[in-house]
């Protein structure tokens, strides 16, 4: 499943979407989230909306159990 995250104001980025794609893994069979960090928030709405239409979905981090 393709989803995002969004975080804001951590350390000097201010605005950061994290995506998995669903098929990228680590070697130890968990996933891979990138990273893309925006100083200007309209540059990153435009990213989002790219992502919606290549079928992301906004989901949060699920630490346990996948």
């Amino acid at each position: 499943m393709k989803k995002y995250n969004i975080q804001y104001n951590i350390g000097r980025a201010k605005y950061c979407v994290n995506i998995c794609d669903g098929v990228a893994k680590y070697f130890d069979g968990s996933e891979f989230w990138g990273i893309c960090i925006f100083k200007n928030k309209l540059k990153m709405n435009k990213y989002i909306k790219e992502l919606i239409t290549d079928g992301y979905i906004e989901k949060n981090f699920e630490y346990a159990n996948n």
